[in-house]
């Protein structure tokens, strides 16, 4: 008797332990996509550029900030239409944070902003006017973006901060 309640334990065990296997080999496809990854997804691809940004908010930060310091190039991705210097590429990473910067301007109503942070997703060293090495800077760019979202102000009082003002940078 003992042998067979045995034998129903593993036999249950091993039904339990192969759907939990199931479970976890399933593809991250099969997920639903939130937003976010979806358009990250479209942007890794590298395939449109007819892609837009303007349903993001600050809600959609956080999610943002996950690929802060993602170093891979992309070469298609929105732009900004007023400007006159067509960039071919830029690191994942380095748009992302530009693509914050743009909800952060937007969400405070900022004068400056128009549909982007700045003409373009690069940074200047604001004591000198001079273009900062993009892939130098996206780390410290990056912890002072994640520090900045991950304060214990409220969103609206973060969205008044400029991350990058105590930084000597800012968009061109």
């Amino acid at each position: 008797m003992l042998l067979i309640h045995h034998k129903n334990q593993m036999r249950n065990l091993l039904i339990c332990f192969t759907l939990l296997l199931l479970l976890v080999s399933c593809k991250k496809q099969n997920i639903e996509l939130s937003e976010v990854e979806i358009y990250i997804e479209i942007l890794k691809e590298d395939k449109t550029s007819s892609i837009d940004h303007t349903d993001f908010d600050h809600e959609n930060i956080s999610e943002l900030l996950k690929y802060r310091n993602d170093m891979q190039d992309i070469s298609n991705f929105p732009r900004n239409p007023l400007s006159s210097f067509y960039m071919e590429e830029v690191t994942l990473g380095m748009y992302v944070l530009w693509i914050i910067e743009s909800i952060r301007m937007e969400e405070i109503e900022d004068p400056d902003f128009y549909l982007f942070a700045s003409l373009n997703p690069r940074i200047l060293r604001v004591s000198t006017g001079e273009l900062v090495d993009q892939d130098d800077i996206l780390p410290d760019m990056a912890l002072a973006y994640f520090e900045w979202w991950n304060s214990s102000l409220l969103s609206e009082e973060k969205l008044q901060i400029n991350p990058l003002e105590n930084l000597d940078l800012i968009w061109n």
